[in-house]
Parts: structure tokens; C-alpha cells; sequence
């Protein structure tokens, strides 16, 4: 019996492209078992969203396990690209994946439909938010100020949980320097944080905050509850992203969805953000006019329809991608036109 594999096959956003003339390319992980076929999909001089096509043959137990493999196996490939190129690539989707043993007529094959959500845009823009905008821009700000407002913007847009958390993370380090209390606090007991008392100079040292005594006291200004147990969960998961530890890991360790953290260290940044903005007094007065839209989600979430096909090809032991048409696909609302 041969044994089991499976082709993926990916759209993948990339800013370089096979030159002018290339024959699709086909390259294999030593091995690995793994082959990728590489072929231009649209690259057309001047496109904003240059896409190439890449099918990736591997071998696997199952449907599932070749799609969570092979999808983090071109996830690596892309950062290795972009190395080598100095150009952005990416998965931009995960069109489909089929069984690709040899000797089989009937093939199981999961195609993918992503939808960015059956609400979206959200028809929010209105004078109140403008009136606001307006607002905030006549507040004088600094560059720190404005480098946070970056960051912030940065992890509302980013796709991965564990990016956003970084850049979430970055606002909340940032406006803790920038609002650091200026009194001196006790040295801290390594197991009870309580004072430390010198019987030498009979006195208990003190000292400027510390980065992270900085960003607790930050969390305790934003956060109705629970400031310590946060900051040492958040300070654990920066830590493990920055050893390079992969989400799964991170969130089986901590007993957490990185999701979660993300949607409160993000409602943290904002008030901080909030805060520090219009930190003087005669700013204070700004707040109460200004048309702030709240949320509790900022981990994004995308529905992704998995359609559960039986395919054929001609030849078993030669199928073609070609002998299996996608079909389309839609999400339908509650005002979603009915058709007959």
C-alpha cells in the first residue's frame, strides 16, 4: 500500500516573484519528504497584492495533521525567503487540501473559504468620531507619544495573536517610562515584596522604579482588579515569545488562550494611551467630548468555512490539481438577499 500523502495548496502574498520567463519551480526538503511546486499566480507590474502559487506535497497520517504541518512548514520557508530577499512574503490563504496517495481514484479533499467577518465594514465613521479625532490632533504630543500611537495602531491591525501581544505590549512598556512616578520606592523582599530593612545604615533603601515596578504601577492605574497576577503572566508569555516559543507551547504552560491576554493587555494600552494623552488638567476636559468606541475583542477572529469534498482523478497515480474545479462559496445574513 503507498503510503499517505497530501498536497496543499496556498495562495502566498509575495513581493518577489519568479523572473520573466520561469518555469514554475519545484524544490524539496532534504529529508523531509516534502516537495513545493512554485509558480507566478498574479504578478502583474504594479498590483498591490503580488500573489504567487504554491502546492506543497507532504506526507501524513491524516488531513489535519498535513494541513497544521504543512501550513507551519511554509511559514518557515517564507521567513527563510525574506531573509534571503529582503522582500515580504507570506501565507495570504489556504485554498484547499487533498489526499494525494498514489493509487487511489477517490480523494478526500477540504477546501477553505475565509470571511473577514459578515458584519465588516462597521458603519461607525460619524461627525461625533471626527469631532474627536479633531480633538485629540489639537493636543500637543511628543514623538514618545506619537511612537505609541504607532505601536497601538500596529496591534489593533496585526493578523497573529503573538504580534499583536508584542506590539500591545510595546504601548504599555513605552507610557510606563513616560509616566513613571519620579518618588523613590523601598527595595523589595525577593519572596514577600515587602520592604527591605538595612541594619547596617538602620534605614530602608530606596530607589528609583525599576522598568517593570513602573509598568505594575501602570497596571494598577488601569486595571480594576487583579495588576500583579497580569503582569507576571504577560512578563512570562514576553519572555517565552522572545526565547522563540511557539504559541501552542505558551499557551499549554500557562493554562491561558494567548487570545485572551491580548484582548486585556490591549484594553490596558488603550487606557493607558488614553491616559497619557491627555495627561495635563486643562486636557482633562477633552475626555467627556470625545466619542470612544469600546471593545473587549482584539484578537482577531475570521469564520473559515471547511467544505468536506470526495474528488477524482483520471490517472491514480498521476492526479492533477487541474481535474478539480473549486466551487464558490458565501456567508449568508440575516440580510442576505434570497435568491430562487
Amino acid at each position: 500500500m503507498n503510503p499517505k500523502r497530501f498536497l496543499l495548496d496556498f495562495e502566498v502574498e509575495s513581493h518577489a516573484c519568479l523572473a520573466d520567463g520561469h518555469n514554475p519551480v519545484r524544490t524539496a526538503a532534504s529529508g523531509g519528504g516534502i516537495e513545493l511546486f512554485i509558480s507566478n499566480l498574479n504578478v502583474t507590474s504594479g498590483t498591490d497584492r503580488p500573489l504567487l502559487s504554491v502546492h506543497l506535497v507532504q506526507p501524513a497520517e491524516n488531513i489535519e495533521a498535513a494541513k497544521e504541518a504543512g501550513t507551519q512548514y511554509l511559514k518557515d520557508y517564507l521567513n527563510y525567503l525574506s531573509f534571503l530577499t529582503n522582500l515580504p512574503c507570506r501565507i495570504h490563504k489556504l485554498l484547499r487540501v487533498v489526499d494525494w496517495t498514489l493509487g487511489i481514484n477517490q480523494r478526500d479533499c477540504h477546501q477553505f473559504e475565509r470571511f473577514p467577518g459578515s458584519e465588516l465594514p462597521y458603519p461607525v465613521l460619524e461627525k461625533p468620531i471626527f469631532d474627536s479625532l479633531e480633538e485629540l490632533l489639537s493636543i500637543p504630543t511628543t514623538p514618545a507619544h506619537r511612537r505609541a500611537l504607532k505601536w497601538f495602531s500596529a496591534g489593533v491591525s496585526a493578523e497573529y495573536a503573538d504580534d499583536q501581544f508584542q506590539y500591545f505590549w510595546l504601548v504599555v512598556e513605552l507610557i510606563a517610562q513616560i509616566d513613571k512616578i519620579v518618588d523613590k520606592i523601598h527595595d523589595q523582599c525577593a519572596t514577600c515584596h515587602g520592604p527591605l530593612f538595612c541594619q547596617t545604615c538602620n534605614e530602608f533603601p530606596t530607589h528609583r522604579p525599576y522598568p517593570k515596578q513602573a509598568i505594575r504601577h501602570l497596571l494598577e492605574q488601569t486595571m480594576p482588579a487583579g495588576a500583579a497576577e497580569f503582569l507576571e503572566l504577560a512578563s512570562d508569555i514576553r519572555n517565552a515569545i522572545m526565547r522563540g516559543d511557539d504559541v501552542a507551547a505558551i499557551e499549554s504552560a500557562k493554562g491561558v488562550e494567548l487570545a485572551s491576554v491580548v484582548n486585556t493587555l490591549g484594553g490596558v494600552a488603550r487606557t493607558a494611551l488614553l491616559n497619557i494623552l491627555l495627561h495635563n488638567p486643562e486636557d482633562r476636559r477633552h475626555i467627556d467630548q470625545l466619542a470612544l468606541l469600546k471593545t473587549t475583542v482584539y484578537a482577531h477572529q475570521r469564520p473559515i468555512m471547511t467544505a468536506h469534498l470526495l474528488v477524482y482523478s483520471a490517472d491514480p497515480n498521476d492526479p492533477k490539481l487541474s481535474e478539480i474545479a473549486p466551487f464558490g462559496t458565501s456567508l449568508a445574513g440575516p440580510d442576505t438577499p434570497k435568491t430562487s
